[in-house]
């Protein structure tokens, strides 16, 4: 892969029984983002090769491009067991599970009624720099 990219996938795990055929994903199958292919895994899935200075960088463009262009929020990045944690390189597998944990969160907050302040302020309630 050219210096830059990073490999991942992107799934909308709504929870509302949606397939891959859906008419929600109408639009992002016939044109997903530059860099992204549509993949059946139950619900609609991107599998992407897209640049961005960090895993991070390169996941929050899609997801941000995905909403603004498709309406979709894709809030999963596919894995399973995020509890397994190996890699502490910052765009290693480490770091998917970081991004998926987050994405996760963001999701099943809003579900029970929590905002972006409510997140942002736990966030910053850890200390994080």
């Amino acid at each position: 892969m050219p210096a830059g990219f990073h490999r991942f996938a992107l799934v909308d795990d709504a929870f509302d029984g949606v397939g891959f055929g859906g008419a929600r994903y109408a639009s992002l199958r016939e044109d997903p983002p530059v860099g992204c292919v549509p993949v059946d895994w139950g619900p609609l899935a991107l599998k992407c090769e897209r640049p961005g200075a960090t895993l991070w960088d390169a996941i929050a463009d899609t997801v941000s491009e995905v909403r603004r262009e498709h309406g979709v929020v894709m809030n999963s990045l596919g894995i399973e067991k995020a509890d397994e944690w190996f890699d502490a390189r910052k765009d290693g597998y480490g770091a998917e599970i970081a991004a998926q944990l987050l994405l996760m969160a963001a999701q099943r907050a809003a579900l029970l009624g929590y905002g972006r302040q409510d997140l942002i302020r736990l966030l910053e309630a850890t200390g994080i720099e």
